[in-house]
């Protein structure tokens, strides 16, 4: 499993820790690898920027603007509600019997080696005081193709605590082909995105929203664009941030600068929007910071960049 940190002053320096043991399973919450059959020692491939000076060019980029006339909330429902129990016994049961049930204690081995986290203990997953995690349906608009206001959706899970919440993640998801595997589809998601992140991120006191993209979702008598029309699809999840308010009013958060955290990942496909959008943003701070946000960190992982 290959990891890599973009990590700049403007995405925060050392402060998510817990957040990278996190995030550094999330590619497994997708997939049906074999965490067992990685090295014991030396696992996973940690580039410095030095060894990526010769792949590296330097090269000009359009501005994307952020438009206030965008990311209107049209409506929302809860569809489901996860608690505690049932996502540590869930994601238990995807490390063992999801990857290679026959190599078992190899899995829960390897992956408290490389992230420090003890399946075996319920709190090393779920490490945040909560009741349940609420799961909903966002419908809203982003920008089409057409350079128009398209209506999108995209699922939100926001846990139900007492304490106030490290901050808000957007997760970009992978390639899918059946328009139905998509986060806010929830039930009828065969790759369980929504209840991998609520295991994962929501758990662990983050609110997270994924967007479906453009030609998914609600949207899907669309083409969806793909990676070749990046800006669009990064745009649909910054998109997302400003109906947070209109779900749940009164969400608490630990402040940096006076403002949420915001975090910003993705694999493969959703890698390279995740990187798109930490781009835009850094071009749109004064959008950042009107909205309530600052970015925090940025974590793509196995994208297509440029």
């Amino acid at each position: 499993m290959n990891y890599f940190w973009i990590n700049t002053r403007e995405f925060g320096a050392n402060k998510s820790m817990q957040l990278r043991k996190i995030l550094a399973i999330v590619v497994l919450s997708s997939f049906n690898w074999a965490y067992a059959a990685m090295p014991t020692s030396g696992a996973g491939i940690k580039p410095s920027l030095n060894n990526l000076s010769s792949f590296i060019e330097s090269g000009t980029y359009t501005k994307v603007n952020l438009s206030e006339n965008l990311g209107k909330f049209i409506s929302e429902s809860q569809a489901l509600s996860y608690k505690p129990d049932e996502l540590y016994q869930y994601y238990r049961a995807k490390v063992c019997e999801g990857v290679y049930w026959f190599n078992c204690k190899d899995n829960l081995k390897h992956i408290k080696q490389d992230t420090g986290i003890d399946f075996e203990q319920k709190s090393a997953l779920i490490g945040h005081s909560f009741s349940k995690i609420n799961a909903h349906r966002l419908i809203y608009t982003a920008l089409g193709m057409d350079n128009q206001a398209r209506k999108v959706s995209g699922a939100v899970l926001i846990p139900q605590s007492s304490q106030p919440l490290k901050g808000v993640v957007i997760v970009y998801h992978v390639t899918v082909l059946n328009k139905e595997n998509v986060p806010s589809n929830f039930k009828l998601d065969g790759f369980n995105f929504s209840k991998n992140m609520a295991s994962i991120l929501a758990s662990d006191g983050y609110v997270v929203v994924m967007p479906d993209y453009l030609g998914m979702g609600v949207d899907e008598s669309a083409v969806h664009p793909y990676v070749i029309y990046p800006e669009v699809n990064a745009l649909s999840g910054i998109y997302m941030l400003d109906s947070l308010k209109k779900i749940q009013p009164n969400l608490k958060f630990n402040l940096v600068k006076n403002q949420i955290p915001l975090y910003l990942t993705g694999y493969s496909e959703g890698g390279s929007y995740a990187l798109w959008a930490a781009k835009i943003l850094q071009d749109n701070k004064s959008y950042l910071a009107k909205h309530g946000y600052y970015l925090t960190k940025t974590v793509p992982m196995e994208g297509v960049y440029n």
